[in-house]
């Protein structure tokens, strides 16, 4: 496989400089999917009538199965076999509450698609180790705490907040409204600590790319 240099002194066979750019636009197109699809969402989640909850495994736990004409005012519907429920009319303060969760957990997405255009533009110029690569690393570090562990903690409150909403008084104890009985979880949170230990193995690599500019920008100085 033939190589040679390109415009800016890189040197990379066509083979790869086509897989690099492929990889790189292709990140792009991949971002204006997940941006469309966040906008869709949160469009929805502020606008439309009733939203769905889903995953609420812990905070359904201790809430019996309903019974027919027992739920809420404001429930439609409720599983605690799928761990669902959809409310309607909701407050605006939860919806902007789901809207934060919804760009929180898109954030890894956008961050790793950032990375997969700056890095191989990088490599294609012959710069691996340029500012933007080491920046752009930073970013999918605070990506993956954002989405892995932020994000959660936002959905433990919105859904607190929501079945504080849907069973009445929320001055009154929860479990005297009739909808949460006693032991019922009101706020159920479990973190997950695989994202706190794939941001630090981020860092290590980002110290290497640190390292590597500093190296970089002294072998360019030697030229």
């Amino acid at each position: 496989m033939s190589r040679r240099p390109d415009a800016h002194g890189a040197l990379a066979s066509r083979t790869e400089r086509v897989i690099l750019r492929t990889i790189s636009w292709g990140a792009v197109a991949v971002a204006a999917i997940l941006m469309t699809a966040l906008v869709i969402r949160a469009v929805h989640v502020l606008s439309s009538p009733s939203v769905n909850f889903t995953d609420l495994g812990l905070t359904l736990q201790g809430i019996p199965a309903p019974q027919p004409g027992s739920l809420p005012e404001h429930v439609e519907e409720l599983s605690s076999i799928n761990s669902a429920m959809t409310v309607s009319a909701l407050p605006n303060g939860i919806r902007w509450l789901l809207v934060c969760q919804v760009i929180l957990e898109a954030t890894l997405g956008l961050g790793m698609c950032l990375a997969a255009f700056i890095l191989p533009r990088r490599l294609l110029a012959g710069r691996p180790f340029a500012r933007s690569a080491v920046w752009s690393l930073f970013v999918v570090c605070i990506a993956v705490l954002l989405s892995g562990m932020a994000a959660p903690i936002v959905q433990a409150i919105t859904e607190a907040e929501t079945l504080m909403y849907i069973s009445g008084d929320v001055s009154a104890p929860v479990r005297d409204t009739g909808f949460l009985p006693d032991g019922a979880m009101v706020f159920g949170l479990e973190i997950d600590l695989a994202p706190l230990g794939i941001a630090l193995g981020l860092a290590a690599l980002l110290a290497a790319f640190e390292a590597g500019a500093h190296l970089q920008k002294d072998t360019e100085g030697l030229v």
